[in-house]
């Protein structure tokens, strides 16, 4: 049976009117004693609901021991529970660990390197041939 750490919650416009997400909250607290419960209003209070949920369901304390034990193989983060993490936080320099801008996929060229990579994927999946940029479970990404 799985065992619940932590819940993350995030309901749509819980920042401009927090009362259902934290009523929520309130009901996991009572029913799941001893769980982490985040709340997105207090995580990243914007207006942004995907950037928002994101920022929510990362479990900053649990992602480093799921490197550790090789649960997680590497990440990218574009999103944390703070905006911008403080200067000398241990996610600069974990190995396993990447910090990105929001926009670090989008520059000069990227609609065309995306199209290209799409491109190349349905050619090599039409011709039976190996695939660039595979999902590898055996290797945690």
């Amino acid at each position: 049976m799985l065992e619940v750490e932590a819940v993350g919650i995030c309901l749509i416009f819980s920042a401009v009117n927090p009362n259902d997400e934290n009523k929520v909250a309130e009901i996991l607290r009572r029913e799941m004693p001893g769980v982490d419960i985040s709340i997105s209003r207090q995580v990243n209070n914007i207006v942004r609901e995907y950037r928002r949920a994101r920022a929510t369901v990362i479990d900053v304390g649990a992602l480093p021991r799921a490197l550790e034990c090789g649960q997680v193989a590497r990440t990218t983060l574009d999103v944390t529970e703070h905006e911008s993490l403080p200067i000398g936080h241990a996610f600069y320099t974990h190995p396993s660990i990447q910090i990105a801008p929001h926009i670090a996929w989008k520059g000069r060229g990227s609609n065309n390197r995306l199209l290209g990579i799409i491109l190349e994927s349905l050619n090599a999946f039409a011709r039976g041939a190996p695939l660039r940029n595979q999902i590898d479970l055996s290797r945690g990404y």
